[in-house]
């Protein structure tokens, strides 16, 4: 199935000093070498699934259910063309979103907040959603020139708040390993065990984030790349890594 483009506007990719490991605004998948990563999503509250479907909806939420900041900016989004999202579900094998990956709804987009850039990866659950408890494991391409740099840097996501921005304690996102599909390339052993920090719903705390205009700003940033539902069968990484 085609690209879904869920939101309105186009920030995309914004070049930045702190961008400077070959990321530009024109990387994608098919001109920049990428490594699979796999991460585990855990939540200790349940998840409830939106209604409906992508496809109904047309994945016009404005608000992804989930929304994880990552460091370094180093997600490697697929070409425009392309029939398949960045994201692939990698396990439980016989879970309700490996069997119909089409349902969860999927973003990645770039923007700035107080001049630093910053790169967001949402998530919205449809069909079955996630029980308390429940776990999700899924790979995603990052760009090799990071992951593989010198020093090495396995990228963390901090779950925040999509509306505040405020970090969240009961969604974590870790990082499991290097996917068995990235060929030859390799991560260092010694990085990015994945602290988990920033997690979950209604959790309280503070950010170096003002909440409501910047928020506006993150999500017309995501929109920027549009939204992507994935697809099982897409192997996006295994075509992507070189």
């Amino acid at each position: 199935m085609a690209l879904t483009a869920g939101l309105a506007l186009g920030l995309g990719w914004l070049p930045s000093p702190s961008r400077a490991d070959g990321l530009t605004a024109g990387s994608n998948t098919s001109n920049t070498q990428t490594v699979l990563l796999d991460y585990t999503l855990t939540t200790t509250q349940a998840i409830a699934p939106q209604p409906g479907t992508p496809s109904t909806t047309g994945g016009s939420n404005a608000t992804p259910q989930v929304l994880a900041l990552d460091t370094p900016i180093s997600i490697v989004p697929p070409p425009s063309t392309s029939s398949t999202g960045p994201l692939q579900i990698v396990k439980p094998t016989g879970g309700y979103y490996y069997k119909y990956p089409n349902e969860l709804l999927v973003g990645v987009g770039n923007t700035t907040l107080n001049g630093s850039p910053v790169q967001a990866l949402g998530l919205t659950f449809y069909g079955k959603g996630l029980a308390a408890g429940e776990s999700l494991s899924f790979s995603l391409p990052f760009s090799s020139a990071i992951v593989n740099g010198n020093p090495p840097q396995i990228p963390q996501f901090s779950v925040v708040d999509p509306t505040t921005l405020q970090p969240i304690s009961s969604i974590q996102i870790k990082y499991i390993g290097k996917d068995s599909s990235s060929g030859s390339s390799s991560t260092s052993s010694g990085t990015g065990s994945g602290s988990g920090n920033g997690n979950g719903s209604g959790g309280t705390g503070t950010v170096a984030f003002a909440p409501e205009p910047l928020s506006i700003l993150l999500w017309s940033g995501l929109a920027g790349l549009g939204v992507w539902r994935t697809r099982r069968n897409g192997r996006l990484g295994r075509r992507a890594s070189h």
